[in-house]
C-alpha cells in the first residue's frame, strides 16, 4: 500500500504526493548548501484532442512515454513525478545557474515534441521556476512554474518559459 500511495500507476513515476515529499528533502538540502534548483512544471499540448480523437489507449501511450522521455533525460540525483492527468514536475537539483540549465531545458522540450505514424505530432510546454529566488517552498515554485506553462501554452505551444516575476500574467 506504501507504494501504491506514492506512485502513479501509469507510468511507475512518483505522484504528486511523492513530489512534494521530495522537494521538502531537496529544498532543505539546498537552503543548507545554496545550490539552486530547476523546478518544471510539463502539460501535453492538446492532450484532450489527441485522447478523443484516437482513443485513451493511445492516450495513456502518450502519457507513459512522456514519463519514459522525462526519465531518461534526467541525471541520478534528478526526479520527475506526475502531477496527475496530462501533467507532469521535474527537478533539476544543484545546477549552477539558470543560463547552464537552459540547454538542457530547450533539449528535453525537444525530445518531448515527438511523431506518431498516422497520428501526428505530440509536443509538451513546459513553465520553470528556480529555487530561491522564484519560491522557497513546493506550493511557491509550483504556482510559478505553473504560471510560466501558461505562458509557453499562450506564446504557441511546444515550448518553455522561465518565470520572472514582472512580466507573467496569472491563468
Amino acid at each position: 500500500a506504501e507504494i501504491r500511495s506514492n506512485q502513479d500507476a501509469l507510468t511507475g513515476l512518483g505522484n504528486r504526493y511523492m513530489l512534494e515529499k521530495d522537494a521538502v528533502d531537496v529544498i532543505e538540502h539546498a537552503m543548507k548548501t545554496g545550490e539552486k534548483i530547476a523546478v518544471g512544471v510539463i502539460d501535453i499540448d492538446c492532450f484532450k484532442q489527441h485522447n478523443d480523437t484516437y482513443g485513451h489507449q493511445f492516450g495513456d501511450l502518450v502519457i507513459r512515454d512522456t514519463a519514459r522521455i522525462l526519465t531518461s533525460s534526467l541525471r541520478a540525483y534528478d526526479f520527475s513525478g506526475r502531477l496527475g492527468g496530462d501533467e507532469f514536475m521535474l527537478f533539476l537539483n544543484g545546477i549552477s545557474s539558470q543560463r547552464d540549465v537552459q540547454p538542457r531545458i530547450a533539449a528535453l522540450c525537444e525530445k518531448l515534441n515527438r511523431m506518431y505514424p498516422d497520428r501526428g505530432t505530440v509536443s509538451c510546454s513546459m513553465g520553470i521556476a528556480f529555487y530561491p529566488q522564484d519560491g522557497t517552498d513546493f506550493q511557491q515554485l509550483y504556482q510559478n512554474a505553473d504560471i510560466a506553462l501558461y505562458e509557453a501554452k499562450r506564446s504557441g505551444r511546444s515550448t518553455y518559459r522561465i518565470y520572472q516575476k514582472d512580466n507573467m500574467r496569472r491563468k
